[in-house]
């Protein structure tokens, strides 16, 4: 791998890292990463290393160079998991070593993750071997294999992709886009330099928009001087854009200048005071006192006014509404027919008071009184109380009831339809997470949220939750169906699963 490559994720690859950190730490798929040569599979591992590179991941990592069969297979992992081993140790023990430590690390909660980059040069027995040591029931480690498409095809041709069905990803790396390698090309040029139009459109087509290939390219052109000096591009914006932020810049100045300059001093006025005196007649002040004479007297009656009302609000008058034309002793029932009240004489309506409930028993709940007319006006209905005897029991089997009428996430969960469906076919993954309310959100969130089945399962001990889309014959078609779904789907990478692998994984509960 060419030294200057550095990982690039495009609009084409946006979120791939991403995508492929989570098939590990929450799946158990074997991942296939195709590509040709240059397409970025090494880049892609480098990266994946990088934010894998915690204690709580065991991780062995080879890059294959030369035919590499079973024996050469097994004491390379041994090496790299510094295994406790003996050097002249067949092939049935190391294999034996590789599945205790495959244990040992599943009982303490830490996975395996085995990594073989080039997996083109692995002989077909060594391929097998990797494929049933990743077949283990709970102690199965993580395998990703790299190669090319005709890697692929032997994979596909010795039916490992059958024996795997259901726990296979693969993930194929197309090329660049012209806009996406440019973006590259500038992001592998040293600060301050660039490189002519016409060399990076030769570039781009003799590399064919692969990411290995431009890399290298580039490389070639910085030993060969190539690239030059961005003078007029070495300003990172436009002439226009930097005029404009300059002026911008300039408002800014002059405003702040003007803001904080100091404000002139007032002009003093000399003032003088003038003393003139003023003759105040007879009559003004006789028109002074007659009105001191007025406002106390206003204050005599405001005064008798308030002990004429306090005296009234000792002895308040009841007030008495005016009666409302009804039958007494009956109220109405919940289906809107009269009946009489508890403990009413049917045939006179009256309550006998010995019978009525305790204050403490009874319930009231208003209810709408028809309205009535009364001397040729119409009266509005009021609020009436309606005496319920509900006992404590009556108000327990409604809570039941009351519980039953949400019924959460059950109604979205479809695991029972994906159990009829045939084994023989495909669906595709959009998303997993431990919280159920995130699922639910989703599917609510959908146009059509009948096309999408969720699903439960169990994943490190803790409930797991799936959403799937569609059924398909095979992978391809699934595959394919990738390109109808809306954008925001589209952004979400779904991968084709089995549904034999689907209903695996719900049978798991």
């Amino acid at each position: 791998m060419d030294p200057l490559a550095r990982y690039f994720e495009p609009v084409s690859r946006v979120q791939l890292a991403s995508k492929m950190r989570h098939l590990l730490r929450f799946s158990d798929l074997m991942l296939l990463i195709i590509g040709v040569d240059g397409s970025g599979k090494s880049t892609l591992l480098q990266q994946l290393e990088v934010d894998e590179r915690t204690d709580d991941v065991r991780r062995a990592s080879i890059s294959c160079d030369d035919t590499v069969d079973v024996t050469r297979l097994l004491s390379s992992l041994v090496s790299a998991l510094q295994i406790d081993c003996p050097a002249d140790a067949d092939n049935r023990t190391r294999l034996r070593a590789l599945h205790g430590l495959s244990r040992d690390l599943h009982e303490a909660g830490v996975p395996l993750l085995l990594i073989i980059d080039d997996a083109d040069y692995l002989t077909n027995n060594a391929l097998e071997l990797l494929t049933n040591f990743a077949l283990l029931d709970e102690a199965a480690p993580r395998v990703v294999l790299t190669g090319t498409p005709d890697f692929e095809q032997r994979f596909i041709g010795n039916g490992l992709d059958q024996q795997l069905d259901g726990r296979l990803h693969v993930q194929l790396l197309s090329a660049f886009e012209p806009q996406e390698s440019r973006e590259y090309i500038e992001s592998l040029l040293p600060p301050g330099t660039e490189l002519s139009a016409r060399k990076m459109r030769r570039l781009i087509d003799e590399s064919q928009g692969l990411p290995g290939r431009l890399a290298a390219g580039v490389r070639r052109q910085i030993q060969q001087g190539g690239i030059t000096r961005g003078s007029a591009r070495s300003f990172p914006l436009p002439g226009l854009h930097a005029a404009a932020i300059g002026g911008v810049l300039l408002v800014i100045l002059a405003a702040s200048v003007w803001l904080y300059l100091p404000e002139p001093e007032p002009e003093t006025e000399q003032t003088a005071r003038v003393v003139m005196p003023i003759e105040i007649p007879a009559a003004a002040v006789e028109d002074e006192v007659r009105v001191v004479d007025v406002r106390s007297e206003l204050q005599q009656k405001l005064a008798e006014q308030e002990r004429r009302l306090e005296s009234q609000a000792e002895d308040p008058v009841s007030v008495v509404p005016a009666p409302v034309t009804a039958e007494a002793g009956r109220v109405v029932d919940d289906g809107g027919q009269d009946s009489p009240a508890d403990g009413a004489d049917p045939a006179t309506g009256q309550v006998a008071a010995a019978e009525q409930p305790a204050a403490s028993e009874r319930t009231v709940e208003p209810v709408k009184a028809a309205p009535v007319e009364a001397a040729g006006t119409s009266v509005a209905a009021v609020d009436v109380p309606k005496a319920s005897n509900q006992t404590a029991r009556s108000v327990a089997e409604e809570k039941p009831a009351a519980e039953s009428a949400n019924p959460g996430s059950s109604v979205l969960l479809r695991s029972d339809e994906l159990l009829q469906w045939p084994d023989k076919g495909y669906t595709l993954q959009l998303l997993g997470a431990r919280e159920a309310a995130s699922v639910e959100q989703f599917i609510k969130a959908q146009s059509s949220p009948e096309r999408f089945y969720y699903f439960r399962t169990i994943y490190k001990g803790a409930p797991w939750h799936v959403v799937v889309y569609g059924q398909f014959s095979d992978r391809a078609s699934a595959m394919a169906a990738v390109q109808t779904l809306p954008e925001a789907l589209r952004k979400l990478r779904p991968w084709a699963r089995s549904i034999a692998g689907v209903k695996s994984d719900i049978r798991k509960q």
